[in-house]
């Protein structure tokens, strides 16, 4: 089923790609982020865990004021511990895919702010568990990602996200973001084995190809003031 969600979101993305006028950006940013759930029925007392967020988008718009958002982008996700035997850093980089539908104010050719909200896709790659004892040295080892009960963490993360932004006619943009996941993430997930993934953070990047849709919209204005209708 989730193989299925991919392609069908793919191919959506690839659709309105096309029928829609696109632009491409880059970003980065910081994000916080924790998991929440339960373990052999007691809750996890977890600390959010600062990474990095970086990766390519694209805008596609819609109309003067709807754009479809998505991107491919590269995060550090994960949690941390505190016990009062040591300290553990559990540290995992995830491929994020946020698909937003998202509302611009104001005029296409000047500066905007924007709303948005949509679903994500996270896949989860390889990552790092450190434990640091208080009595002596740290030591590492490998998370093992998949869906064998004993892998640490699934593969496949699925979710909705917020977004809310502003972006400048020049093409740099800023925006914070909110995302929190459906899926239970534990490989032995059931209802006293629960893993919930939960980030927030802010982005800055440039869009470009931005002089180019001012251009179209400048062009579109002068034909609106001809008499003739677009």
């Amino acid at each position: 089923m989730n193989k299925r969600l991919t392609v069908i979101l793919f191919l959506f993305i690839l659709s309105t790609s096309a029928l829609a006028q696109s632009r491409f950006s880059l970003e980065a940013g910081l994000v916080s982020s924790n998991y929440f759930g339960k373990s052999g029925g007691l809750g996890l007392y977890t600390a959010e865990k600062w990474g990095l967020r970086t990766g390519l988008g694209a805008d596609s718009r819609i109309g003067n004021h709807l754009s479809l958002q998505y991107g491919a982008l590269y995060v550090m996700n994960g949690y941390r511990q505190n016990t009062v035997k040591g300290d553990l850093d559990f540290a995992l980089s995830t491929i994020n895919i946020p698909i937003n539908l998202v509302y611009k104010f104001d005029k296409p050719t000047g500066n905007r702010l924007y709303v948005g909200a949509g679903p994500y896709m996270g896949f989860n790659m390889f990552g790092e568990k450190t434990y640091t004892p208080i009595d002596s040295a740290a030591y590492s080892w490998q998370v093992d990602v998949g869906d064998d009960p004993r892998d640490d963490i699934k593969l496949f993360d699925l979710g909705i996200g917020l977004t809310a932004g502003y972006e400048l006619k020049k093409g740099w943009f800023f925006h914070f973001f909110y995302q929190t996941g459906i899926l239970n993430m534990s490989t032995n997930g059931d209802s006293k084995n629960i893993l919930n993934n939960k980030n927030s953070g802010i982005s800055v990047g440039y869009l470009f190809g931005t002089g180019r849709q001012r251009k179209n919209n400048n062009s579109a204005g002068g034909f609106r003031n001809n008499g003739l209708e677009m």
